[in-house]
């Protein structure tokens, strides 16, 4: 069960700026902090949108009756300029103060896609890769494919041909698809491509691969339903409902945990399979403003099964008694589980048996959120 500090009944949040001092870090190949292989840390940022206005055509859009994505763009971009230059300096400046950061892992749509043309959707990634090696974050940054990476002319071509060589770079890895994995000490990370059709028979064989290794599976798309928007997991279609015993079953066996992003809302939960536990934590990290708070929080079974529909109650009325319908029958396999509306990223302690998450509000090292989830080989 997870354990810790948390908002209170009332739904007072806690909020504590932290003060550690500097720490004199080790470096080795590539930046990443010599340490045991047994404690370390990872920083851990969801949905960014990385986005600049001059490489859309808002015309078009808006022509195409596409006016909720030119909001989207317009208020990407000025996030781009605004906030997320502050966000990676903090990022830095944890790296270096806090003990033992291996790597930043983000979970899908780094970018905003829907680029006017391949020539721009190819400018996009080289912008998002130069901002992000311009922010010396000083160890490694990770990321996998979220669906606004391949959204719109040229996209996939340029996430083909741009960023996965950049990634690969980062990581050390050979980076030849969506799809790879690294390992830190006993804990393998898997990095799964979302949006191919190979991913599920490459996951099954790279667990394989690994026995008696902790996995932390990063996805961009939700593995277990955790918002409102229910069916925004992977392999929700009816159709695909062998693919999601799969996977359930493979990272089950495991007691994996997953880091996942896409629906824009914070939580962490537990699921039982018949082989054993998943773990998730959601996040995001649009963030819209430094002093943004957590909000709406929701906590245990009775949430889950009734209240967390009700979160975004605009949201395809249409659609509403289905995607109740998939918590409800969800909720037999859930143990435990929270959510906030809440905006920021999280540091995650890798320990023997355990890991421990901080989870940081808006920017200025503001912790709403401490909890100790288990975390061992399956």
């Amino acid at each position: 069960m997870l354990t810790g500090k948390h908002p209170t009944l009332d739904r007072r949040i806690w909020l504590r700026t932290t003060g550690a001092a500097a720490l004199a870090l080790g470096l080795g190949r590539k930046g990443v902090a010599q340490a045991t292989d047994r404690d370390f840390r990872v920083l851990l940022l969801g949905d960014i949108h990385f986005d600049w206005l001059d490489l859309h055509d808002l015309a078009a859009l808006e022509a195409d009756d596409r006016a909720g994505d030119v909001r989207q763009i317009q208020n990407y971009s000025r996030l781009t300029q605004e906030m997320v230059p502050n966000l990676f300096a903090e990022l830095r400046d944890q790296v270096r103060e806090l003990d033992n950061v291996r790597l930043v892992a983000q979970t899908g749509d780094l970018i905003e896609g829907l680029s006017a043309t391949p020539r721009l959707a190819r400018r996009m990634c080289l912008n998002t890769a130069a901002s992000i090696d311009a922010a010396d974050l000083g160890v490694p940054f990770g990321f996998v494919k979220g669906n606004h990476e391949v959204t719109g002319p040229g996209s996939r071509e340029a996430f083909d041909e741009v960023l996965l060589p950049w990634v690969g770079r980062q990581l050390d890895v050979d980076a030849t698809s969506g799809n790879f994995a690294t390992t830190e000490g006993d804990v393998t990370f898997v990095w799964f491509d979302a949006y191919q059709d190979s991913s599920l028979d490459w996951l099954e064989a790279t667990l394989a691969q690994h026995p008696g290794q902790r996995i932390v599976c990063l996805v961009h798309i939700p593995v277990i339903p955790c918002s409102a928007r229910s069916t925004w997991h992977i392999y929700a279609r009816p159709d695909q409902a062998d693919q999601r015993a799969r996977i359930l079953a493979a990272l089950g066996a495991r007691n994996a945990l997953v880091l996942c992003g896409h629906v824009h809302k914070n939580s962490v939960l537990q699921r039982t399979t018949d082989a054993g536990t998943i773990s998730q934590i959601c996040t995001v990290s649009v963030i819209p403003r430094p002093q943004v708070n957590p909000k709406d929080h929701l906590e245990g079974l009775a949430d889950y099964r009734t209240r967390l529909i009700e979160q975004e109650a605009t949201f395809q009325p249409h659609s509403l008694e289905e995607r109740r319908q998939v918590l409800l029958d969800e909720v037999a396999h859930i143990r435990s589980f929270r959510y906030a509306d809440a905006f920021g990223y999280a540091a995650l302690r890798f320990r023997p048996g355990s890991i421990g998450l901080t989870q940081y509000t808006g920017l200025g090292r503001r912790v709403w959120q401490e909890l100790n989830l288990p975390f061992t080989a399956g």
